[in-house]
């Protein structure tokens, strides 16, 4: 599919403290309709863009998308440039 145009979404999420807890790295979920199509933009926006992983590998699915999602928390968290990533105030969001 060739896009037109990519639209850019920012969001403010609430991430805890860091924690030595068991955090489980399988995960499989069902998703809604709406949740599906949203994950499919993102898809999309990203193979747009020619995003890639923090490996190197390009965006390619569904769950690629999802792991470059949670490599950018995890760069906004840590203050890690990347690309076309603006900084962040640190701090406790209200």
């Amino acid at each position: 599919m060739r896009l037109e145009q990519v639209n850019v979404v920012e969001l403010a999420l609430p991430l805890g403290p860091e924690t030595q807890d068991y955090a489980s790295r399988h995960l499989q979920i069902q998703l809604s309709g709406n949740q599906a199509g949203i994950l499919r933009r993102l898809l999309d926006g990203l193979d747009h863009r020619g995003d890639r992983l923090m490996v190197g590998r390009r965006v390619q699915n569904s769950a690629d998308a999802i792991r470059w999602a949670l490599e950018e928390v995890q760069r906004t968290a840590e203050g890690i440039p990347g690309e076309d990533v603006r900084p962040v105030k640190k701090g406790i969001l209200k």
